[in-house]
């Protein structure tokens, strides 16, 4: 069998690490619910464009040239911000239901040991398999049921979504001497340009929108690009400059529990029995991952 290196050796997260990502998760399931709130007002490509706008201001004091890491900069833009921010953006727009989209994004967490096998050369055995099995069974098993049906172009959006930001993940960890502010900068001001684009392309009335935008739906796009970029995002990123894929991805799980419970209560979203045990089935292949990967070893941390 072949040796992981050190680097690549899923680990215990330390207690204040742990605490952190929490922390960061719980923004980011709240932040489910409070873009769904902005998408209602505002064109949801648009969005996520003056989302990254903010964001560029904020991290423009951090940003830096990395000669020989640009083309992998730029790729965690075009994934983590495009794709991520975006779609996700979408995604909500196109979904009756907040719950099912945090459900949905649990497939970064599969996608994320699939790539990690592919782009980092990790080794996954048959029990992780079963995991990566189960959860995508679960969203299938969603995707089925007649209500999430009815918004299955917004899920699609979701799942893509997923996809890309598990690559911008691997691509994140391809990075040296690179800081987490310094990455949302380069993710900030690459997807920016690429995201008002798509925006004058495929979306109308945009300064109608902006004009007419209640304070909600304004709090919406601060609460987005501060609490859960800044805050939660900038986090995510630390951590993972000090933890294998492996170790941090699978704890992205609480976000959708944070998520699902504020969809449920401030969203008055509707889950069917099917739903809900494709939920159940989803997060239990993500508790498989999980617990098969974080097991006991040296932290030199």
């Amino acid at each position: 069998m072949t040796e992981l290196s050190p680097e690549l050796q899923p680990r215990w997260l330390k207690l204040h690490h742990l605490l952190l990502l929490v922390l960061a998760n719980a923004l980011w399931g709240i932040n489910l619910l409070t873009v769904k709130f902005g998408v209602r007002e505002i064109p949801p490509i648009l969005f996520a464009c003056l989302r990254v706008g903010i964001m560029s201001l904020v991290f423009l004091p951090w940003l830096r040239w990395f000669p020989g890491q640009m083309m992998t900069l730029f790729r965690v833009g075009l994934t983590t911000g495009v794709a991520g921010f975006g779609l996700l953006s979408l995604g909500l727009s196109l979904s009756k239901d907040v719950a099912t989209v945090a459900i949905f994004t649990q497939l970064v967490v599969p996608f994320s040991a699939l790539l990690s096998v592919w782009m980092l050369g990790e080794v996954i055995h048959w029990r992780r398999k079963t995991g990566i099995a189960l959860a995508f069974c679960g969203v299938i098993l969603i995707g089925f049921d007649a209500r999430a049906f009815s918004y299955l172009p917004g899920l699609l959006c979701v799942v893509l979504q997923s996809l890309g930001a598990a690559l911008g993940m691997i691509y994140v960890k391809r990075l040296k001497g690179v800081s987490p502010m310094q990455m949302l900068a380069w993710i900030s001001v690459v997807t920016f340009p690429v995201l008002l684009a798509l925006s004058l392309l495929l979306e109308h009335h945009q300064i109608a929108a902006v004009r007419d935008a209640s304070l909600i739906a304004w709090a919406a796009l601060l609460f987005a690009a501060i609490a859960s970029s800044l805050i939660g995002q900038g986090a995510f990123f630390y951590l993972l400059k000090r933890y294998p894929v492996s170790s941090v991805a699978p704890m992205t799980v609480l976000s959708t529990v944070f998520g699902m419970l504020s969809g449920v209560l401030f969203n008055h979203d509707q889950l069917t029995a099917r739903m809900a045990a494709g939920g159940v089935i989803t997060i239990l292949g993500v508790l498989i991952i999980e617990l098969r990967t974080h097991r006991m070893v040296t932290d030199p941390l």
